[in-house]
């Protein structure tokens, strides 16, 4: 995910100064290279804290306390920075436990459709972050879609509505592609469709401000061919079925 920030953040923002760091010097220095950013070698890793203010936190969970571990054996005063957190699950909490107490952190929760400038983003952060520092990193995340500041306890269903969401998507277009292809359509042709068709429905919920169910009225005439199809989905779970898969998405994040 780290890398979708980085090449979103340069496409916006051609003249913005982005500093990559990996343990992987091969996979850090290709996309130096493809975004035109400075690259900085695993032995370099104090060299890079200090030449950046706004920190992307992109490991994974259990790689957090070892990453601070080894950034506090380096003497560094890691104060003068905005630390931003992708890490699933750790709250701000374990965030200072793992780090120090006088780190100033922000958590955030992308989703997938950032890497298009089409994502939503869920953010908060603790005590230490000033609120000019605040907008600033808010503003700048704008760049990925958009970004919602919210209280920490909704992390979890925010995760599981916008983060895993995604993945539920795509698994109805593939669906209603099949559909098309079990009556004739090209595959290419049918993914478009009912890609195009989910984007379209989205859009209009968003630019018209209408609740769903108003516009699903407004596709659905007495005795028509899409109540039957609506039918066929309250019969079958449908509605059910995303309720239930978003619960234990939840019910996993908060684990």
């Amino acid at each position: 995910m780290g890398a979708a920030f980085a090449r979103i953040f340069r496409r916006v923002y051609p003249g913005l100064s982005i500093n990559l760091y990996n343990r992987s010097w091969p996979k850090v220095e290709r996309l130096s290279q493809e975004i035109q950013a400075s690259a900085f070698q695993r032995d370099r890793l104090a060299e890079f804290i200090n030449q950046s203010d706004y920190i992307f936190v992109g490991v994974k969970p259990k790689d957090v306390p070892s990453l601070f571990e080894q950034l506090m054996s380096l003497d560094l005063d890691l104060s003068g920075h905005l630390w931003i957190s992708m890490a699933v699950g750790l709250n701000l909490k374990s965030l200072a436990e793992f780090s120090s107490s006088e780190l100033a952190w922000a958590r955030i929760m992308p989703n997938t459709p950032i890497e298009i400038g089409q994502g939503y983003l869920t953010i908060c952060f603790n005590e230490r972050v000033q609120e000019d520092s605040q907008a600033v990193l808010i503003d700048l995340l704008t760049s990925t879609g958009q970004v919602a500041k919210i209280e920490e306890d909704l992390f979890a269903i925010s995760s599981a509505v916008a983060g895993s969401g995604p993945a539920f998507i795509y698994q109805l277009i593939e669906a209603m592609a099949d559909a098309g292809v079990r009556h004739g359509l090209a595959r290419q042709d049918a993914i478009k469709m009912a890609s195009q068709t989910v984007k379209g429905a989205a859009s209009m919920v968003l630019e018209n401000q209408q609740h769903p169910a108003l516009l699903k009225d407004q596709v659905t005439s007495p005795g028509g061919t899409t109540i039957e199809g609506l039918c066929q989905l309250e019969e079958r779970g449908f509605r059910s079925a995303i309720i239930e898969a978003i619960q234990a998405t939840y019910l996993k994040a908060r684990d």
